[in-house]
């Protein structure tokens, strides 16, 4: 056990997490913003990771190839398998909290914020 601090791709590359894990990890961090230095909790785009050290060159690839995504949501209108960024694609932004909603029916036009709103949180 160490108090050593590292990022997601540091993990992988310490052979600490396995990587197809990881990469889900860092898939959702550089979709949302960039990767999540643990130094500082900031987050960094991807070339910056790499000059950091925090992911190499094959991380990089694999983040910025959308064919290698994960499909493992099903849109709940088409239901159709989406990966993270299709789905992120698809979402509205809540106009209360700007969360990103996935819309649950066909027959929404709008966003209504309610109880029986028919948006899936995402």
């Amino acid at each position: 056990m160490t108090r050593e601090c590292l990022s997601v791709g540091e993990a992988i590359q310490k052979g600490w997490m396995p990587k197809d894990t990881a990469i889900r990890y860092m898939e959702a961090q550089y979709l949302t913003g960039g990767l999540v230095n643990p130094k500082n909790g900031s987050r960094v785009n991807i070339f910056d990771a790499l000059g950091a050290k925090m992911i190499d060159s094959t991380m990089v690839r694999e983040l910025q190839a959308e064919t290698t995504y994960v499909k493992d949501i099903v849109d709940p209108i088409t239901k159709e398998r989406i990966n993270y960024k299709q789905a992120l694609d698809r979402c509205k932004k809540e106009p209360l909290t700007g969360l990103p909603m996935l819309p649950a029916s066909s027959k929404d036009s709008g966003y209504t914020y309610n109880s029986t709103s028919k948006y899936a949180r995402f």
